[in-house]
């Protein structure tokens, strides 16, 4: 069937996470769809590791709170459970409560974001993101443009 209904497509995604990194890899290595590509749009915003304006850390500190603070078990800190509008507490009026059981909770997303923030980081050390982007460009025959946004997330 996939021979009946082949994928085409002009556009790859580059940023700081090894998923889609192998994921353009995969395409710039592939015979038939790096010969499809005519722009890279290259997703340069960056996970918050935290409040990154001093007026965001004022906040925190005018409520009294250090927003590195850890809460729970997995060091939950306060800058993400700020930001996420998840909590572990329960609710204090049943109107308040999740509609779908299967909702992540906070501790569970921090494990998550943090195994994310921990991927960027080493991409970045290592320039696998850079490297992955020549890489492209050399393979890439139909390429026409590179889009450079911080506002892909999402």
């Amino acid at each position: 069937m996939a021979k009946d209904l082949p994928l085409h497509f002009d556009r790859v995604f580059i940023s700081a996470n090894s998923l889609n990194l192998q994921v353009f890899n995969g395409i710039a290595n592939h015979q038939v769809y790096r010969h499809q590509v005519t722009e890279i749009v290259w997703d340069d915003a960056r996970l918050s590791s935290g409040p990154e304006r001093e007026e965001e850390r004022r906040d925190f500190h005018y409520l009294g709170s250090d927003p590195d603070f850890a809460e729970g078990a997995n060091g939950c800190p306060r800058w993400f459970k700020a930001g996420s509008n998840i909590s572990d507490d329960p609710p204090c009026h049943p109107s308040c409560h999740t509609t779908a059981s299967d909702h992540m909770g906070l501790q569970e997303c921090w494990a998550y974001y943090r195994a994310l923030l921990e991927d960027q980081r080493q991409v970045l050390a290592s320039n696998t993101d850079i490297e992955s982007f020549k890489f492209g460009l050399q393979l890439f025959t139909r390429l026409k443009r590179v889009t450079i946004t911080p506002a892909t997330h999402g």
